[in-house]
């Protein structure tokens, strides 16, 4: 009878270790299926973020780019007031020969005016 014990608790050993190691390969079966989901995930969010980044570096770039181009734009404007100023000086002095010349021209209008009236009153 101890025997017979002896070879039931055998058989009922190997039976467990067979279904342990049926299970351990399901599992370590389902762990390698669920890391391949994982990390084939894990490449497409990788892709993902590299071109997230890729354009968050790009736009970057072109805001670099245009604040460069504004970057001398204060002695741009510095200049442009300048010769705005430059352009009013002118202006005034060019609006004081005119009203200077259409005085002239006044003068020399009411001389020659005079010069006929006075010619037309001479004695012929």
């Amino acid at each position: 009878m101890a025997e017979d014990i002896k070879k039931f608790i055998e058989e009922s050993a190997q039976e467990t270790r067979k279904h342990f190691d049926v299970k351990v390969a399901e599992v370590e079966k389902r762990f390698d299926e669920k890391t391949e989901e994982i990390k084939s995930h894990m490449d497409v969010v990788a892709e993902g973020l590299h071109s997230d980044i890729q354009a968050v570096a790009e736009g970057v770039e072109v805001a670099n780019d245009r604040l460069d181009r504004l970057e001398g734009l204060p002695e741009k404007v510095d200049a442009i007031r300048d010769d705005v100023e430059a352009i009013k000086v002118t202006m005034d002095t060019m609006e004081q020969d005119v009203g200077s010349i259409k005085r002239d021209l006044k003068g020399k209008a009411d001389r020659e005016e005079l010069s006929v009236l006075e010619a037309k009153l001479r004695p012929a």
